[in-house]
């Protein structure tokens, strides 16, 4: 077998997949669970747009990376990491108002498992890990609603700040100082998610850090700290939620 392509114990890279499961039906579907294993280095990536039939999905165990579409002069992007379950090859297809190409980019070296048909035949018998499946893929349409909630809040700092409270909930570790958020994400990738203008939000990430609200990390990545984004996200004002593009 291609190293490349070496099969891996998923339910060791992803335990919370197997989290309705008891002790003993763990250990029994830790050792069916078994996927090819898929790296993807820094830049665009083209993923496969067929599968076999039964193939569902791949689930994304480490790295960062970003799926983008535009349409019109807009773009809309969505940044995808570890737990992830992505199913490229479904597009909307003819049914699109107008051509919508997704851009798909790796900006950390991104890791995967490719839950193809050979995965989902073993783990038939746990019905549980495929509903836990399931589940990731709609938690990924919740999130991807909740973002475009966000764009539509008015002030650009409070859009920011309820950006980076999302991202410490999906994929943010707790400090004695806050929560870490482990990615180095530039100012127009920032600008991006919000739908703002990158110069604007340096403006507003810099009034931020002065507030003590948020810290830039020398490893480039980012704090909330303790406390402080929660006093913040309580007196945000829900209540004019006009789009404002800055």
């Amino acid at each position: 077998m291609d190293p490349a392509h070496r099969l891996i114990p998923v339910l060791e890279a992803d335990p919370d997949l197997a989290a309705a499961l008891d002790e003993a039906e763990r250990i029994q579907a830790g050792h069916a669970a078994l996927a090819p294993a898929l790296h993807v280095e820094c830049g665009a990536w083209h993923p496969p747009t067929h599968a076999e039939p039964g193939h569902m999905g791949f689930l994304v165990l480490g790295g960062l990376l970003t799926r983008s579409v535009s349409v019109a002069r807009g773009r809309g992007v969505e940044l995808l990491a570890a737990g992830d379950v992505i199913r490229p090859w479904v597009t909307v297809g003819d049914e699109a108002p107008s051509d919508l190409e997704a851009e798909w980019t790796v900006i950390e070296p991104a890791a995967f498992a490719s839950l193809d048909g050979e995965f989902a035949q073993r783990v038939a018998r746990w019905h549980a890990i495929s509903t836990a499946i399931m589940d990731r893929l709609t938690m990924r349409a919740r999130w991807l609603a909740l973002d475009l909630a966000l764009s539509h809040v008015r002030r650009l700092d409070d859009r920011l700040m309820l950006l980076f409270w999302q991202l410490g909930r999906r994929w943010g570790r707790v400090s004695p100082d806050g929560v870490i958020i482990p990615f180095n994400l530039q100012h127009n990738l920032l600008a991006a998610l919000i739908g703002a203008q990158r110069p604007s939000v340096t403006t507003a990430l810099g009034g931020l850090r002065d507030e003590g609200l948020l810290v830039r990390r020398a490893d480039g990545s980012w704090l909330l700290p303790s406390g402080r984004a929660a006093t913040v996200l309580g007196n945000i004002d829900f209540t004019s939620p006009a789009l404002v593009v800055a």
